[in-house]
């Protein structure tokens, strides 16, 4: 009898045994299962939100994206709703990122909606949807076509916005002349939809001259007016410049064929010469591929009007579409536009010179005609009219489809160069501000203004430029002492600042952005960049910047803080990732402590055998 009782219980002890394993695994299989369940439902929910309930038509809008815990890695948030395929990062230990987006332009407005698409990494919220409201394009305009105006005079200028009374939100709008400069700040919505401004032009106004309402919600320029700026000083067209310097300018009308421009471009790029081509549209529409092509070649593109009409028997509008519209085409072709214009026949007067100079460009002449245009014209005669009597600041008229041109070329270029003659573009050798023009075509600059070479203005004084670049050892930083070199180029300064700058050299501020020149190790004597020195409002040159010596062991200044590697984690982002898992966390030590506590009953079951 005590036999059987001691085998059933031992039988019993096994069965028990193998019943205390089976549920400590089936324990160890819940716990897991929780765990991996917990990971899965882990992925963080992401909301997506506008910062903007309504904005201005192109005016920007920015999209937040929230997690419901920090992210373990660094997040993709796909968003869906823009032109464009959209993207919010989230960096690591984050709950939340944003991006700015532009609005769209609608003439009547719209409603614009984002959502966040799914992705790796996260879940997107049930409502997660952001709508915008955005408001019609605001139609900005000015009461006139163009203003009309002398230097030194005060102008009314009229500021309207037709739509006014749809823009439930305040519009800031700028009054700005071409060059970006600001006048004036005009709030339009609701019933504030004109105004009217005064402005009194400088006497040194630059041509050609303009005003712009600047849409500043939308960041960008919504419409321009020009002004035809009626200067006695400036009643002819430029036959020749007054200059110091030893140059001239060639240049060649383009009218309706192609015949030797390609040979003209060909001998020209032997004797390295850039020169200025006057341009039709009619050229600009039949030979595009040769317009581009003298683009390429380094020449400038000159403006000669639509359909080489003569200007002085077209009115107003019709002189300034035909100037007005081959700057366009151009520009369209090769992406410049010009900045010359040699009326057609050589034809023009004190209103053609005013509506071309509001168009954009300077009205230039010649002061030698060659008479290649001109078949009975001995080959002799074309070279001597275009190499004699020269000076300083000439201007030669030659044409492309001249039939003498490949006995005339080459035997003129020989001559300049004999002569010693730098030859420029038209461009180049022209001044575009504080200048008039005589009775016989001659530019020259106003009295009290000069040229000099910025070589010799700063010859006497070396500004230090410092920035910081990339040591050749290592990845510390260290400061590179620079030094310009300035160009022989001569720039147009008032004698009096002229005289301040020699005075004290100190005055000419510099501005340097190395951007990525010093990225790679530099060398004393290396080039590194271009610098812009700046003296008062208008006078600015460049110079290219030199290495001078390196400084080793460079210290950050105090107040710079240091660089931390990418790799580097903050203890906040700790804390964010931990939290982000504490769930996962707290699971393992529950199993660790089942295991435990099993391992002990079964020690001790095993030891009461």
């Amino acid at each position: 009898m005590s036999n059987r009782l001691s085998i059933a219980d031992c039988s019993f002890r096994k069965a028990s045994k193998s019943l205390t394993a089976l549920l400590l695994l089936f324990t160890f299989f819940l716990l897991y299962a929780a765990r991996f369940h917990a990971f899965a439902e882990g992925k963080p929910t992401v909301t997506l939100r506008a910062a903007e309930d309504v904005v201005h038509s192109g005016a920007a809008i920015t999209l937040t994206a929230e997690l419901s815990v920090p992210s373990s890695d660094e997040l993709n948030i796909a968003v869906s709703g823009g032109s464009d395929a959209l993207s919010i990062v989230i960096p690591r230990g984050k709950t939340s990122g944003s991006l700015k987006v532009n609005a769209g332009e609608y003439k009547n407005g719209d409603t614009e909606k984002y959502s966040v698409s799914a992705g790796t990494g996260y879940t997107p919220a049930d409502n997660n949807a952001a709508a915008v409201t955005v408001l019609p394009k605001p139609q900005l305009t000015f009461y006139a076509d163009h203003y009309t105006a002398s230097p030194g005079q005060k102008l009314s200028i009229n500021l309207k916005c037709m739509n006014a009374a749809a823009l439930t939100l305040p519009l800031d709008v700028s009054l700005r002349l071409a060059d970006g400069t600001v006048i004036e700040h005009f709030e339009f919505g609701g019933s504030k939809s004109s105004y009217t401004y005064k402005y009194k032009l400088s006497e040194d106004c630059e041509i050609p001259y303009s005003f712009i309402m600047y849409n500043e919600a939308a960041k960008k320029k919504a419409t321009q007016i020009p002004v035809k700026i009626t200067d006695l000083n400036r009643q002819k067209g430029v036959f020749r410049v007054d200059t110091k310097e030893k140059k001239i300018a060639i240049s060649f009308d383009c009218g309706f064929d192609n015949k030797y421009t390609q040979y003209i471009l060909d001998t020209l790029d032997e004797y390295n010469i850039k020169c200025t081509f006057f341009v039709t549209g009619v050229f600009v529409s039949g030979f595009p591929d040769m317009l581009q092509e003298i683009h390429k070649r380094g020449h400038e593109i000159g403006n000669h009007t639509a359909n080489h009409k003569s200007l002085p028997k077209l009115t107003e509008e019709q002189v300034y579409d035909a100037v007005k519209s081959v700057n366009d085409r151009v520009y369209k072709k090769v992406g410049v536009t010009p900045r010359v214009m040699r009326p057609p026949y050589g034809s023009g007067n004190f209103n053609v010179h005013n509506i071309t100079r509001m168009a954009g460009c300077e009205v230039i002449y010649w002061s030698h005609d060659s008479h290649d245009w001109m078949p009975e014209c001995p080959a002799k005669e074309i070279i001597q009219r275009a190499t004699t009597k020269l000076q300083n600041g000439s201007i030669v008229l030659f044409h492309n489809s001249a039939p003498k041109t490949k006995q005339t070329l080459r035997p003129i270029l020989e001559k300049y160069k004999k002569l010693g003659y730098e030859i420029v573009p038209v461009s180049e050798l022209i001044y575009h501000n504080y200048f008039t023009i005589d009775k016989m075509g001659v530019q020259k600059l106003k009295p009290g203004f000069s040229q000099v070479r910025p070589a010799d203005l700063m010859k006497d004084y070396t500004p230090l430029i410092h920035v910081t670049g990339a040591s050749s050892d290592d990845a510390s930083p260290v400061s590179l002492k620079l030094s310009p070199v300035y160009s022989e180029k001569m720039q147009v300064m008032s004698k009096d600042d002229i005289a301040k700058v020699k005075k004290d050299p100190s005055l000419v501020q510099v501005k340097y952005d190395c951007g990525d020149s010093v990225a790679a190790p530099v060398r004393q004597g290396d080039k590194i960049g271009t610098a812009e020195f700046t003296f008062g409002k208008d006078v600015t040159f460049t110079a290219e910047v030199t290495a001078l010596e390196d400084i080793a062991a460079y210290e950050p200044p105090a107040d710079q803080p240091v660089a931390v590697s990418p790799t580097d984690v903050s203890s906040s982002d700790q804390a964010g990732v931990f939290a982000g898992h504490r769930l996962n966390y707290i699971l393992d030590a529950i199993i660790l402590l089942c295991l435990a506590a099993g391992s002990l009953l079964v020690f001790k079951m095993s030891k009461g055998k």
